[in-house]
């Protein structure tokens, strides 16, 4: 800020610096100007400047504009950065007065924004009464912190619509396998609190009935054929006693229940 007139600094034209950084635009708002007693503390704060900044040969100093900085404080709000970015700079923009041809960021009463109590402490958006935003766009950090919301709304979007999806491919995977087990003829996988009891090594259906040496499960039956479809599925050595005594079991307990 070193421009000695307030007037022209405060508005967004080609001479002015309120646009260019945050501290900028707050020391526009906040700095007590010269003959200022009625504007103390205009943004509720002590630290408010030696009240020389007008239409007068002193600019403010720089440490002052500074120590603006210390107000800022970090945010406290649980939503996402994005969000929460974009809310703080939708409240901005709902704050802007519009005049009929300018707009006016922070106190204002008329004609400009000199720092007088009579005029104004505030920003003046120059041509800002026709834009939605008030004419905010034309500050350069303003502009540059909506485009960052934006991305960063788009991201966290993308990255709940990751998240839904990661969860949604775990709980298919387990279904999945089991059904490429079935595919291939073996066993499908039991669950692990599960209290069967029978023999794994049984299969649930006689390898006789599989008519060709694809089908035929290795697991518990032999191939025995010259051809993919000429020859006998059979038992491997000891699973025939296996399943033979599994069916003698199951027609024993069915005959006890009659």
């Amino acid at each position: 800020m070193n421009n000695k007139a307030r007037e022209a600094d405060c508005a967004t034209t080609t001479r002015g610096a309120a646009g260019k950084s945050v501290l900028a635009t707050a020391a526009c708002l906040c700095l007590k100007p010269q003959e200022g007693v009625h504007v103390n503390g205009a943004c509720a704060m002590t630290l408010d400047g030696a009240g020389t900044w007008q239409d007068s040969s002193t600019a403010p100093l720089d440490t002052e504009v500074q120590q603006l900085a210390k107000y800022c404080n970090a945010p406290t709000a649980s939503q996402p950065p994005g969000q929460l970015l974009r809310s703080t700079l939708d409240n901005l923009a709902a704050s802007v007065v519009k005049g009929d041809t300018d707009a006016y960021l922070g106190a204002f009463k008329t004609a400009n924004c000199n720092g007088k109590n009579t005029n104004g402490v505030c920003v003046e958006l120059k041509n800002g009464a026709k834009d939605a935003d008030g004419g905010l766009m034309k500050l350069t950090w303003y502009a540059t912190l909506n485009t960052l919301a934006e991305n960063l709304i788009r991201r966290e979007a993308a990255e709940t619509t990751n998240n839904l999806a990661t969860k949604k491919i775990q709980e298919l995977v387990a279904p999945l396998k089991s059904f490429i087990k079935v595919t291939k003829g073996e066993p499908a996988p039991t669950d692990a609190h599960s209290t069967a009891t029978a023999p794994t090594s049984v299969p649930s259906t006689s390898c006789s009935t599989y008519k060709t040496n694809t089908t035929c499960p290795k697991s518990n039956c032999n191939w025995e054929g010259e051809t993919e479809t000429e020859g006998k599925c059979k038992a491997k050595e000891g699973e025939g006693q296996k399943t033979k005594g599994a069916e003698e079991a199951a027609g024993t307990n069915a005959e006890g229940k009659k």
